[in-house]
């Protein structure tokens, strides 16, 4: 046999060895067990394509005893069904861990659900029919919830302060807790305006008097209720700034002057914040040194922030409107929604009314330094127009909550 036969039967038994060595290893580590490495889910991106952070989270465990896991998106919708409102709450869980709590209540039947951030899993805790729910404001750790909904006139409006009893909160990953009982009490009808205490157990209210309305510092339950203020002028927003003050500010349009005072619920006394702006709204910080505020303007409308100590005001850095900011607890950063346009319109009312929808962004202001920094733009991460409203932080400021104005829906963002 000539060398090169030699050569080329070497050649090939050496190739089918090699053959057979990656096929015997390509059977041990991937095929064996039929089992293989799991496909990482595709993600979005955030704006400018970067891709944001996002904890992975166990959900259970497989059929094959493997661990299943899941991604949860730093921008979340919470359920695709109009709700009434939403709340958010850092608890203790039964386990003694901790995490942070969504609850909240839908529009239509009044079924209350929970979820946690840290989980996609969402439970019914209570399915007693409420209808006609258009507002719900959450109290004491998510235990109580003041609902206000429409009697069957459609005109009157009810309120309702209920308690939450049953199991606890099982911890996250857990099963579905026991559904919860409601009880409570009605409180006056007609009531104007009702908020809540930056801590959650104590509520403030305005209601109907024969000579003008009457105001009311309660629990959040409804419970030990005091008589604060009295006034002929009805038409007014309230908004608490700290656990013991009212800011009280006539309802805003953009063709009369707006004015805004403090109501200490102690003594009932008032003092003048501002005054003189047409179309006024404001969101005072809760060390009560800043207010955001917004002013009416021709087809348009003016942000600026007002120095509560220096009796100053300096133009915002970023046009929106108080009603779509929270303040951090500390009063030096502000989280808001800002839209992206601001097309020609009476503000706020045609905002008020709906005759015009906002894109939003969400940002985070330092008042201190005047930094601002764009923490994401739903229609780029999400390919979703939201209108912000109703936004809320949990106690330890690292997740916003919020709704949708076009459609109520809850939004959660991880802002950490």
């Amino acid at each position: 046999m000539s060398s090169n036969k030699k050569n080329l039967i070497i050649i090939f038994i050496a190739v089918l060895l090699v053959a057979i060595a990656l096929g015997v290893a390509y059977y041990f580590f991937f095929m064996k067990d039929g089992e293989g490495e799991p496909v990482p889910p595709t993600l979005p991106l955030g704006p400018g394509g970067v891709l944001p952070p996002m904890p992975l989270v166990s959900t259970g465990t497989s059929t094959s005893g493997t661990e299943a896991r899941v991604v949860i998106p730093r921008l979340r919708q919470i359920t695709s069904e109009p709700v009434g409102g939403a709340g958010i709450f850092d608890i203790v869980n039964t386990d003694k861990t901790k995490s942070t709590l969504i609850r909240y209540i839908q529009r239509a039947d009044g079924n209350i659900f929970e979820t946690f951030t840290n989980t996609l899993t969402v439970n019914r805790i209570s399915n007693k029919t409420i209808p006609k729910i258009y507002e719900a404001i959450w109290g004491n750790a998510g235990d109580v919830v003041i609902t206000r909904q429409l009697k069957d006139d459609n005109e009157t409006i009810e309120s309702f302060a209920a308690k939450l009893s049953g199991n606890a909160s099982p911890a996250v990953g857990g099963a579905g807790s026991t559904e919860k009982e409601l009880s409570g009490v009605y409180l006056p009808q007609k009531i104007s305006a009702l908020t809540i205490s930056p801590d959650k157990s104590k509520m403030f209210y305005l209601y109907p008097t024969g000579s003008g309305v009457g105001s009311i510092f309660a629990n959040a339950d409804g419970g030990k209720k005091t008589l604060i203020f009295e006034s002929p002028l009805s038409e007014w927003l309230a908004a608490f700034a700290d656990n013991k003050t009212i800011v009280l500010t006539t309802k805003p349009t953009a063709g009369a002057k707006g004015f805004s005072y403090f109501l200490n619920t102690s003594n009932g006394n008032l003092s003048k914040i501002l005054g003189g702006q047409n179309g006024l709204t404001i969101l005072v910080s809760p060390d009560k040194k800043l207010a955001l505020y917004s002013e009416s303007v021709s087809d348009s409308f003016r942000t600026k922030l007002y120095n509560l100590t220096e009796h100053r005001s300096t133009d915002s850095a970023l046009q929106t409107l108080p009603e779509k900011c929270v303040w951090s607890k500390g009063g030096e950063n502000l989280y808001c929604a800002v839209p992206k346009v601001v097309p020609a319109c009476a503000y706020p009312d045609c905002w008020y009314r709906g005759g015009i929808a906002f894109s939003d962004d969400i940002w985070k202001i330092n008042t201190a330094t005047g930094e601002t920094n764009r923490l994401i733009s739903p229609e780029a991460f999400a390919q979703k127009t939201l209108d912000v409203i109703n936004p809320l932080l949990n106690e330890s400021e690292s997740f916003l909550l919020f709704m949708n104005k076009i459609d109520l829906t809850p939004w959660v963002l991880d802002i950490r």
